[in-house]
């Protein structure tokens, strides 16, 4: 079998990115750029006040503080949005004119100081001045940010909130982005009900239905459809067409393994002829996980079990869905955690034990596994931050031992 990162790095090979569209920007949000942003003009496009104050000459103020006020003459005001400054004289010496934030600096301006600075009497054009400024003072001068042509933010950037303001800012009403995959959540089983239904004897809730899609919509991806299927091959390949029709990535949880109603991987092997790329990985939970492609649609079967479903989803679906964004996916977040208490297990498999990270009086990270770590106790998964690795050939982890932990996070790839 392969182990954890064979299979991983044979997964995120197989993937193609998804095409290029067109999108408005207001649409673009956890998308990825498919080019970079490129300036086109300068930012800020006009020198502007970054301050509600005074544009004043540094000379006049060189001495200026609370004993020793300095009074000015007060011969015009902009605000933002002032268009045309032709007709504002330019500032003498003794002279001071009014600027708001963001307005435009005029000509002869050499600092702004702060309204704070100043006191004017009511019904004059006299103002008291108690503070010196250097040149330059509050000024945000012309292309200080920015120069026509500048590589604003780098291709396959995923797009944030602040990527969508500077796009805007920037004038672009529309940007070319990485489609988002389409995906297809397929459930299988003829004891799956859903919640909300009277569960008969020998049923279970279909859980991973609901958790598989919080999953994918707590990362942006919110184009996808759910099936379910019961356990027959007709049925199976019915919902498999719909998934296929619709999905770029097709996400099947039970029917994977070996049992005589395990149907998904025959199916898609025989049915639909799908190229397999791997089937079993040495890890524990989610041994029975499959990978297959046809043409640019790709197959992920994972375990029915809704704790390796959801391990699963994290270790190979989340750098996939990456991948195809884009988006090279970066080694798991790890970090050096002292073992709260001694686990154990048979060599063979690399385990991911559940855990939940807390800081010591010392300032040391501490991890403690999580009660119920079988795969089918999802308490024990939805209590946990971080996933403890457990070493292919290890059988005990002593209380104190140094462990590598992976952080779980479930917003975020």
């Amino acid at each position: 079998m392969l182990s954890y990162v064979e299979a991983r790095n044979l997964i995120i090979s197989s993937l193609n990115t998804l095409e290029a569209i067109n999108l408005p920007i207001s649409e673009s949000l956890h998308h990825t750029l498919a080019e970079p942003v490129i300036a086109p003009f300068e930012m800020p496009l006009f020198d502007n006040s970054a301050v509600d104050g005074y544009g004043v000459l540094v000379n006049d103020l060189i001495n200026a503080d609370l004993n020793n006020p300095i009074e000015l003459k007060l011969i015009g005001s902009l605000e933002a949005g002032t268009k045309n400054l032709d007709g504002q004289p330019r500032i003498k010496l003794g002279e001071c004119v009014k600027i708001l934030t963001g307005a435009p600096v005029p000509p002869g301006v050499e600092a702004v100081i702060m309204k704070e600075y100043s006191a004017f009497e009511k019904q004059t054009d006299i103002g008291l001045f108690f503070k010196s400024v250097s040149k330059g003072e509050n000024i945000r001068k012309q292309g200080e940010e920015l120069k026509r042509g500048d590589r604003v933010i780098p291709a396959n950037t995923r797009i944030n909130a602040p990527v969508v303001g500077m796009l805007a800012s920037l004038g672009y009403a529309n940007f070319k982005v990485i489609k988002q995959p389409q995906i297809a959540i397929l459930t299988t089983g003829d004891e799956l009900i859903e919640p909300g239904q009277n569960l008969a004897r020998n049923q279970i809730f279909n859980s991973n239905s609901y958790a598989i899609e919080a999953a994918c919509r707590s990362l942006g991806l919110s184009q996808l459809i759910k099936l379910h299927c019961i356990d027959t091959r007709e049925d199976t390949i019915e919902k498999m067409t719909q998934a296929i029709e619709f999905a770029d990535v097709i996400i099947c949880t039970g029917g994977v393994s070996v049992g005589d109603r395990d149907l998904v991987k025959p199916v898609l092997e025989e049915d639909f002829k799908v190229e397999t790329i791997l089937w079993r990985i040495a890890i524990k939970p989610g041994k029975p996980v499959f990978f297959a492609r046809k043409n640019e649609k790709y197959f992920f079967g994972l375990p029915g079990n809704p704790v390796s479903a959801l391990v699963t989803f994290h270790l190979f679906v989340k750098p996939a869905l990456m991948r195809l964004q884009g988006v090279a996916p970066c080694d798991p977040a790890q970090n050096r955690a002292i073992l709260s208490k001694k686990i154990k297990k048979k060599a063979g498999r690399m385990e991911f034990v559940r855990g939940i990270q807390k800081r010591t009086k010392d300032d040391n990270l501490m991890v403690e596994p999580t009660r119920g770590q079988e795969s089918h106790m999802l308490s024990g998964l939805a209590a946990a931050d971080c996933l403890i690795h457990f070493d292919l050939e290890d059988e005990v982890l002593d209380e104190n031992t140094q462990v590598e932990i992976q952080k779980l996070d479930w917003q975020n790839y």
